[in-house]
C-alpha cells in the first residue's frame, strides 16, 4: 500500500515516521533553519513514497511526558501513608496523524535530570491503581495492562511500563480518535514511600480541562470530568505517560524528539503565564502540525544528553527519525572552552545519528544583562563567555557531520546594540516585546 508521508518543504527531506499524540502546542512558529547554505522556511508538503508493509504500533509521544521536569514551581510535600495522586492530562491528536487508534500508554520509571547521569530513577514504585482515556467528552475508556488488568506497579528504576492497546468502551473495538481532536489522560496512583510529591512534574491548567489533586481520596481516575470530584483542583504539576504508541491511518508520519535544557523546556520565559504547558520555543514552532516529544531539563548541560541512555531507549524505535538538539548555552556559560563544547556537541549527535535519528541542531541565542529590564537592546551587556558563544555558533553553522540541518534560531532575535539585526549582535531585540524576562530565557514574544 502506498503511504503517504509528510516533509517541512526543504528543511527535513526523506520519510518520517512515528505516530504521535501531543498537547495543543499554541501559535506556530515560523521557523528558519540551515540546510547545506541555503535558509529556507518551513512549509508542509506532501510527496509520494514507495509502498511498504501495512504499518505496525508506532511511539506517539505525549507532549506531557514524564521524561520532562519543568521546575517553575516546586511542590514538595511529606505525608504519611500510600498518598494518592490523581492528574487529568489534556492531548492532541496532531494534524499530520491522521486517525490514531490502537493506543498504548507508556509510564516510566525514571526521569531526565540535569545530572551528569542525565537518567535519574525513581527511588520508589508507584502503584497505578486506575487510568483512562476520556474521549469523546463523557466518555471513559480503561485503560487496562498486563492483558485487562485495572491496576499495574510502575518500578522505580531505568523502565518503563506498557499498557494494552486501549479499547472503546462502547463498542469493544480500538479506541480511535481523528487527527486535531482532544483527549484526555486520566490517572491515578500511590507512592510506595508514602510521599506526595510530583514525579517528573508538569505544569497543569483547570481551564483546558486538567486537574492534579493529591490526599487519601477514592480512585476518580474512571469518572468523566463532569462528575469528578476532581475538576479544577489544581495541586500545580502532574505526572503521566512518558509517550503513547498509536496507529495512524496514513501509515508512517513525522515525528521529532526534541533534546534540550530550560529553553526547550520553556522555563522562565514561558513562565506560568502561558497556558501550552511551558512547551519552549521549539515546541510551540512546531505546534500541532506534527507530533513531537521533549526530553528537556532546566539547567542540563550536554553531559547529561550524552548519557541519558534510559531516555534514548525511549526513542530507540525506528519510528522517531529527527532529534532537535537545543543545548550548549550551559556549558557555554559554565565556562567550558570551545573545543570542549565542540567535543560535547559532536557526541551528542553522533549517539542521536547512530540511533538512526537526522539530527538538527539550533544555534545559542544571546544571554545578556540589562539595565532597563531588557525593554532596550543598547542597555542590554553580553554576559561573560559571549565569545565563546559567538565562536560555538559559527561553527555550527559550518554544518559539522553528522548533522542534516541547522535552525538558526540566534539570528531571529539577535540584534547590536543599535538595535539592528546582526549575526553575532550578542542582544536581545525589543522589535516583538520584551524579549526575555531574565536574559536567558526567550519569552514567547521573542519567540
Amino acid at each position: 500500500m502506498g503511504v503517504k508521508r509528510s516533509t517541512l518543504g526543504a528543511i527535513w527531506h526523506g520519510a518520517w515516521a512515528g505516530q504521535i499524540l501531543v498537547r495543543n502546542g499554541g501559535s506556530p512558529l515560523t521557523l528558519k533553519v540551515r540546510a547545506n547554505t541555503s535558509a529556507v522556511r518551513v512549509r508542509r508538503k506532501t510527496s509520494p513514497a514507495p509502498a511498504v508493509s501495512p504499518p505496525v504500533p508506532s511511539p506517539s509521544y505525549t507532549k506531557r511526558q514524564a521524561t520532562t521536569r519543568v521546575n517553575t514551581r516546586n511542590f514538595i510535600y511529606t505525608s504519611a501513608g500510600r498518598t494518592r495522586h490523581e492528574a487529568r492530562i489534556r492531548h492532541t491528536v496532531a494534524a499530520n496523524q491522521g486517525a490514531g487508534s490502537s493506543f498504548v500508554l507508556r509510564y516510566a520509571g525514571f526521569s531526565f535530570q540535569a545530572v551528569s547521569a542525565g537518567d535519574l530513577a525513581s527511588t520508589y514504585d508507584k502503584t497505578i491503581t486506575g487510568c483512562a482515556i476520556e474521549y469523546p467528552p463523557g466518555q471513559i475508556n480503561r485503560v487496562t495492562f498486563n492483558s485487562g488488568s485495572n491496576s499495574v506497579v510502575v518500578p522505580g528504576g531505568l523502565t518503563f511500563v506498557d499498557s494494552d492497546p486501549v479499547l472503546n468502551s462502547v463498542t469493544g473495538l480500538p479506541l480511535q480518535v481523528p487527527a486535531n481532536a482532544v483527549c484526555y489522560e486520566q490517572v491515578s496512583y500511590t507512592r510506595a514511600d508514602g510521599g506526595s510529591g510530583w514525579d517528573a512534574p508538569q505544569e497543569v491548567w483547570p481551564s483546558l480541562g486538567e486537574f492534579s489533586v493529591y490526599g487519601t481520596g477514592a480512585d476518580n481516575s474512571q469518572t468523566p470530568i463532569a462528575s469528578n470530584p476532581n475538576a479544577g483542583v489544581n495541586t500545580g504539576q502532574a505526572w503521566g505517560a512518558a509517550m503513547i504508541l498509536a496507529d495512524s491511518s496514513l501509515g508512517s508520519v513525522t515525528s521529532v524528539a526534541i533534546v534540550g535544557d530550560s529553553i526547550a523546556t520553556g522555563s522562565g520565559g514561558d513562565n506560568t503565564t502561558v497556558q501550552v504547558e511551558n512547551a519552549g520555543y521549539v515546541a510551540r514552532g512546531l505546534g500541532n502540525a506534527l507530533g513531537w516529544m521533549r526530553i528537556t531539563c532546566p539547567q542540563a548541560t550536554l553531559s547529561a544528553a550524552l548519557n541519558a541512555s534510559a531516555n534514548r531507549s525511549l526513542i530507540a524505535n525506528s519510528r522517531v527519525t529527527h532529534a532537535i538538539v537545543e543545548m550548549g548555552i550551559n556549558d557555554v556559560f559554565g565556562g567550558a572552552n570551545v573545543s570542549v563544547i565542540q567535543s560535547r556537541l559532536l557526541q551528542v549527535w553522533i549517539t542521536l545519528y547512530n540511533a538512526g535519528l537526522k539530527v538538527i541542531q539550533c544555534t545559542l541565542p544571546p544571554a545578556t544583562d540589562t539595565s532597563d529590564a531588557w525593554a532596550t537592546s543598547a542597555n542590554q551587556s553580553p554576559r561573560t563567555y559571549e565569545a565563546n558563544r559567538v565562536a560555538v555558533n559559527e561553527w555550527i553553522r559550518t554544518k559539522p557531520w553528522p548533522l542534516s540541518y541547522v535552525f538558526e534560531a540566534a539570528d531571529r532575535i539577535e540584534v547590536n546594540a543599535a538595535g539592528v539585526p546582526t549575526r553575532n549582535g550578542g542582544r536581545w531585540s525589543v522589535a516583538y516585546g520584551v524579549p526575555t524576562p531574565d536574559g536567558t530565557h526567550p519569552s514567547p514574544a521573542a519567540s
